[in-house]
């Protein structure tokens, strides 16, 4: 082979491996984190890269309609009337990974005697309907209506 030939020809393997070897460097440094104990811990580029729209396309909204009656007690959360249930009532909801809730429809009688409960004097409360939104927080209402949980479920 000339000489003229072989060396554009060998520059030019010599640059397609350096690309090739850089790309894969780099979507190795984004896929491969190394734990204190030197385990490699593998993880998808995709879902670092899901973005908010995409998660929130993928949400499904669960509601449920029927009645139980629980025990529970009132617990500030956010500003929000939020209820803890009593762990022996925590199987009576739909959701049993759920053990506090935001009630939505509390009537001022509901309300005093949520005011004065504790983990101690619990408050005996009938539910009609229940419902999870997308980030796990859970809702319920005393009487349930069609919608009631729309305008809550939207944000």
């Amino acid at each position: 082979m000339h000489r003229v030939v072989s060396t554009p020809i060998s520059i030019a393997i010599i640059s397609a491996l350096a690309i090739f070897v850089a790309t894969e460097m780099i979507v190795k440094s984004q896929e491969v984190t190394f734990s204190g104990d030197n385990q490699a811990v593998i993880t998808q580029a995709l879902a670092k890269n899901k973005t908010a729209a995409a998660t929130a396309a993928d949400c499904k909204v669960r509601a449920f309609q029927g009645e139980a009656k629980i025990s529970a007690w009132k617990i500030m959360k956010n500003n929000k009337l939020m209820v803890q249930v009593a762990a022996a009532d925590v199987v009576k909801l739909p959701s049993h990974d759920v053990d506090n809730f935001e009630l939505i429809d509390a009537t001022p009688e509901i309300a005093k005697k949520l005011a004065a409960s504790s983990k101690e004097n619990p408050v005996e409360i009938a539910l009609s309907g229940f419902a999870t939104k997308c980030d796990g927080t859970a809702l319920a209402c005393m009487t349930y209506t069609d919608g009631i949980f729309k305008s809550y479920l939207a944000n």
